[in-house]
């Protein structure tokens, strides 16, 4: 690739290489999911945008579980047209269904939290970088939310896809932190 590649066009490279995906082994799932389980950040939170994982993804299913149990409002993505993406409250892990893109939705869509309302948001991705660095899909969804949103932001990935260097552009949007199986990459405050 020439030296005048732009990041775009570095980004789509990179998701060549890395795509398609393994399944994420459950006990991997299972690591994460303690980890955050543990943090501070999870701990205070009362409202939460988390995410139903695809079988390439780390899943949190046990952490939203236990989110539920102990009363947090949790609420996952919901895809919209033109790239717009909600956050619907999540009720329970029984009453989902496959929606756009084959991903895991509740099944009542009505109950829209605004952006404002998060506390924590746990952000999939592609690859990630120490320093909050994220390549997802491609699709914006993600980059167009958070900057709507106050709330703390981590990155959950595998620890193999914590890259060195990411291309990145004024568009992408860095996480606070992100969270793998065997380490959380804390960014200065």
């Amino acid at each position: 690739m020439s030296k005048t590649a732009t990041a775009q066009e570095r980004k789509a490279l990179l998701r060549r290489t890395l795509l398609p995906r393994e399944e994420v082994p459950p006990a991997l799932s299972a690591a994460v999911c303690s980890r955050l389980a543990r943090m501070p950040e999870w701990l205070q939170a009362r409202t939460v945008l988390a995410y139903l994982a695809q079988p390439d993804e780390v899943n949190l299913d046990a952490l939203l579980a236990a989110g539920l149990a102990a009363g947090k409002t949790l609420a996952v993505p919901v895809t919209q047209a033109q790239g717009r993406m909600e956050a619907v409250r999540l009720t329970s892990l029984a009453a989902t269904v496959c929606g756009r893109y084959g991903i895991r939705e509740p099944r009542e869509r009505e109950d829209v939290l605004a952006p404002a309302a998060f506390d924590l948001v746990l952000v999939p991705g592609l690859a990630f970088t120490r320093r909050g660095e994220r390549l997802g899909l491609g699709a914006g969804y993600y980059d167009r939310y958070l900057p709507r949103t106050q709330a703390i932001t981590v990155g959950v990935c595998r620890d193999s896809l914590v890259l060195a260097h990411l291309p990145v552009t004024a568009l992408d949007i860095r996480v606070d932190s992100v969270v793998t199986e065997v380490a959380r990459y804390a960014l200065p405050q």
